[in-house]
């Protein structure tokens, strides 16, 4: 129903994966919540994966804004597997294509075997693969990505293959926004992203948000869920304006 809901007069060609699809989501990872602000989030990222090209999605936002649970509820409404990669400032070309496992046989000889990334796996594999804080990814490694994507397939110089992805995978990136209290890493350029379409996020607005926690906790009279609403609506105003209240946002 949610797929219905959300690709409703959409043109182009989509796709819903088959029961049983391995590596989808649970409710506990993503539990369906189907508020208008997540459905029109949801419906600009199925847009952007029906386009012939450039149709990598670029997720962007303030720190804690819901952008790993709109992914997720993606991949859940799609029905398509995912894998999902954590970035960091040491990732480089061989995180991203292969790494290495060492094997060692009964006469103490050891043996180098070349792994496929999770990155190549599930393009190979047609799923949507999650690059969660893409912006703490080292500079010079994102351009490597982005040719990837350009070109559809990549030589694994290791094991001297080519590996063409599958028509129905897709790329999402995550990334806080630089400056402010993201604390993100290095700007994301159009030589580094130019196959990337990007999807601004925010926080929930509040009549939705108190909608959310009258469904999760309908036990708490609704004064109170209004007054933490705004609290929680205060403090995020306070961290765009630089004057944080708390180690962090809500």
């Amino acid at each position: 129903k949610l797929y219905e809901v959300v690709t409703a007069g959409l043109g182009g060609t989509g796709y819903r994966g088959p029961p049983g699809t391995p590596r989808v989501p649970t409710d506990r990872e993503a539990k369906i919540i189907p508020l208008p602000y997540n459905l029109w989030i949801l419906r600009q990222m199925e847009e952007i994966c029906r386009l012939g090209r450039n149709n990598a999605i670029d997720l962007v936002g303030d720190f804690g804004d819901g952008k790993n649970y709109l992914a997720l509820l993606f991949v859940r409404m799609r029905n398509q597997g995912h894998r999902l990669i954590s970035c960091h400032p040491r990732m480089t070309e061989r995180h991203l294509y292969q790494w290495d496992k060492i094997e060692i046989d009964a006469d103490g000889k050891k043996t180098t075997i070349w792994m496929p990334s999770e990155f190549i796996e599930g393009m190979k594999a047609g799923d949507l693969v999650i690059f969660d804080e893409f912006d703490k990814l080292d500079p010079t490694v994102k351009p490597l990505l982005n040719a990837a994507l350009q070109k559809g397939e990549v030589f694994l110089p290791e094991t001297g293959e080519y590996v063409r992805f599958h028509r129905h995978a897709r790329v999402i990136t995550l990334r806080n926004k630089t400056g402010g209290i993201n604390r993100g890493g290095t700007l994301t350029g159009a030589d580094v992203q130019d196959r990337f379409i990007s999807i601004g996020v925010d926080y929930l607005p509040e009549d939705e948000e108190l909608a959310l926690l009258r469904s999760e906790a309908p036990q708490v009279p609704i004064d109170i869920l209004q007054r933490l609403v705004k609290l929680a609506s205060a403090i995020r105003g306070n961290y765009r304006s630089r004057r944080p209240t708390l180690p962090g946002p809500v």
